[in-house]
């Protein structure tokens, strides 16, 4: 019963999107947060520590930060301290009361008090409970517990809500809050009274990162399999160089060099790479959508047809959406398997545009967005 209880409260389940993150991170990124004196002394616990404020530019690596420390406290967490995290995203929009009850659900998934179920049942049965009944409960729940942790991602992208979200949420006893957004003076002055603890681009981790792309991506390993090992450190400080401490930008180039068809063109580009992330997007327009570019007419009608229905579609496309989307011609009555372009195939012809990404959301599977949202 109350696994039917915790289905019915949110539908909300973050848990996919933290997974798809940690899935990518390169082994040992971030150490040098995890041992920084701001983050110990928030995780012991510290009076003056209750709320920890991350900010990054674009493109540095927050959210793959945030999983980091969603992941290291959960491997070691205290017998009555709870975890609870929380991933916004850019264009997908929650009101405060689906926060209150996501949270909810993942404490009342480790336990729950016989009031709070109780309160749970009557409401299942009658009213859905508002937002200020909903943290009337989790002031309940979260004191039955010596601390909560909440980690918050992308928290300027809760825009409208962030501000009532987190006075409710500093509100609740024993809760240790930890936050990343974007470098803005309102979300500083919105989390006072907090600590603050920058993330910024880590020589070592954007290193380990491109090293271990050149390692998983079959097409480089043949291509650079004759080279000798200088070829990698090339590449890396090349990479490097480009991205200027922006870890989309080193990603956007890395996926540009496996597009090459020889050494020399991976050198060449190495060259020439944008250094901004405008110029890498104009880049990838110019080779994918513009007449005249690199692709293939017929392949740039299809890539002109992608960023199109992504564009305009009313709600997040998942890959099978977009599948039957593109199979859809004037005068067809009715489609089948054989109308349908192949899943690599969609999401290879847009690269350095699109991109699969979890979206949690009453709508299963992965959703193809746009790497830059219009």
């Amino acid at each position: 019963e109350l696994q039917d209880l915790i289905k019915w409260l949110s539908p909300l389940d973050f848990s996919e999107k933290h997974k798809a993150i940690s899935e990518k991170r390169t082994r040992d990124t971030g150490e040098w947060f995890l041992q920084h004196p701001k983050f110990l002394a928030w995780r012991r616990g510290d009076p003056e520590h209750k709320t920890l404020w991350c900010p990054g530019n674009p493109g540095v690596g927050k959210s793959v930060i945030a999983s980091l420390v969603i992941d290291e406290l959960g491997r070691d967490i205290p017998e009555n301290t709870a975890l609870v995290f929380i991933y916004f995203e850019y264009k997908t929009k929650y009101t405060l009361s689906q926060l209150a009850e996501a949270i909810l659900k993942q404490l009342a998934q480790r336990r729950i008090t016989q009031s709070g179920l109780e309160s749970l049942q009557e409401h299942r049965a009658g009213i859905h409970p508002t937002s200020g009944e909903l943290f009337n409960m989790l002031k309940i729940e979260v004191g039955t517990y010596d601390r909560v942790l909440i980690v918050i991602d992308a928290l300027d992208e809760a825009i409208r809500i962030w501000a009532p979200l987190i006075e409710s949420l500093q509100a609740l006893p024993t809760v240790g809050l930890l936050a990343t957004s974007r470098n803005t003076g309102d979300i500083e002055l919105g989390l006072q009274p907090c600590q603050r603890l920058d993330i910024v681009a880590n020589e070592g981790d954007m290193k380990r990162y491109i090293e271990g792309r050149l390692e998983s991506s079959a097409k480089l390993k043949q291509l650079l399999g004759g080279c000798s090992e200088d070829a990698h450190e090339k590449i890396a400080t090349g990479i490097m160089a480009k991205a200027d401490g922006m870890f989309l930008l080193a990603q956007l180039h890395m996926n540009s060099l496996k597009t090459k068809l020889r050494v020399a063109d991976l050198y060449h580009a190495l060259d020439t790479l944008p250094n901004t992330l405008d110029a890498t997007y104009d880049e990838a327009v110019d080779v994918t959508l513009r007449p005249g570019g690199k692709t293939k007419p017929n392949l740039c009608a299809i890539a002109y047809r992608i960023i199109s229905w992504l564009i305009h579609a009313a709600q997040p496309m998942t890959i099978h959406d977009l599948q039957y989307a593109l199979a859809i011609e004037d005068g067809m009555t009715a489609l089948d398997a054989d109308d349908l372009y192949s899943k690599a195939f969609l999401t290879s012809i847009c690269v350095g545009l699109v991109a699969l990404r979890e979206v949690t959301t009453r709508k299963s599977g992965k959703v193809v967005r746009l790497v830059r949202e219009l």
